[in-house]
């Protein structure tokens, strides 16, 4: 073990402002409205829960990776390097604020939280992903991705309240803050991938410090060192050059996420400090498919001249 933390820490300076009372800012009552006036029905829970995974890491990485292999590569890169800054900030504030989520009486299913539940991490992430990908992209125009990336941030946000993991103001607040959060960072960094993700690193630092060693911290600290080695590293081929490019790295890079998945939750356990390796590597991984991708198709063409120059000599 590199770490080991018995309790989480609090800022210097009596930074958490919440004993875990009560606090109006929560909208407690108005929380409790919203869930029960959602259908108590198997049904409704399953697309509840269907719906919050869209704010869970799997996820999160899974729609990074595929517009950065098949859509843009530099804006989406930079984006990435903001939700990685953007789990740490978010784990540094909920642990100073200190601000203990609903009662687990209360949650629909049982899922392995931190322990603090303002701002909400999820609300924070949707908007910074799902709006991210129009801010950097430019797609403000086009009425469906503003209407279905709309849809994904508030479905995700109510959905935490409806599962009983958030009160409404958590998400209000983590919502409100990825706004000024995103148009912040991306000033910051001026669209740089290396700057954000050199900037996730010295953020999640302290995170994983203040936290406890909470896991995303750790997800926070390897995917920033994944990002800073693979945005050195990596290729600066823009476009692809064929649709079989496209094919092997899709199939290979989703072959490549899957396999560093079931190798993570196999060997390393959560909250585990040896566990930041299998999030460097993802993040290194996803940024290095295409050139692998480009690297293949490169030795497809030249196995496919040859055996076509064989063909015709024999005919």
């Amino acid at each position: 073990m590199l770490l080991s933390f018995d309790r989480p820490c609090r800022l210097p300076g009596g930074f958490a402002l919440s004993s875990g009372d009560p606090h109006p800012v929560r909208f407690e009552s108005l929380s409790e409205t919203i869930r029960n006036l959602y259908p108590n029905q198997n049904i409704f829970e399953t697309v509840a829960l269907f719906i919050t995974e869209f704010g869970e890491d799997p996820a999160v990485i899974l729609v990074l990776a595929l517009v950065y292999w098949l859509y843009e590569r530099e804006n989406t890169m930079a984006l990435a390097s903001y939700v990685v800054v953007g789990i740490a900030f978010t784990l540094i504030l909920k642990t100073g604020f200190a601000m203990p989520r609903p009662p687990e009486d209360v949650w629909l299913v049982a899922r392995d939280y931190d322990p603090y539940g303002f701002p909400s991490g999820h609300a924070f992430n949707a908007v910074i992903i799902y709006g991210g990908l129009l801010y950097v992209h430019e797609q403000w125009r086009d009425r469906l991705l503003v209407g279905g990336s709309l849809a994904l941030i508030l479905g995700v946000s109510f959905s935490r309240v409806v599962l009983g993991f958030h009160y409404f103001g958590d998400i209000v607040a983590g919502a409100l803050l990825g706004i000024v959060f995103l148009f912040a960072i991306d000033r910051i960094t001026g669209r740089n991938p290396l700057y954000g993700f050199a900037l996730g690193v010295l953020v999640a630092i302290p995170a994983v410090i203040f936290s406890g060693g909470e896991e995303f911290g750790l997800i926070a600290l390897g995917a920033g060192v994944g990002g800073v080695v693979g945005t050195l590293q990596r290729s600066q081929t823009v476009t692809l050059s064929s649709r079989w490019e496209a094919g092997i790295l899709l199939v290979g890079g989703l072959l490549f996420l899957a396999g560093v998945m079931v190798v993570q939750e196999a060997l390393f356990p959560q909250n585990s400090p040896a566990a930041i390796s299998a999030y460097a590597i993802v993040v290194w991984g996803v940024l290095m498919a295409p050139s692998g991708a480009a690297i293949a198709e490169r030795y497809r063409k030249r196995a496919f001249a040859a055996l076509s120059g064989r063909y015709k000599r024999r005919f």
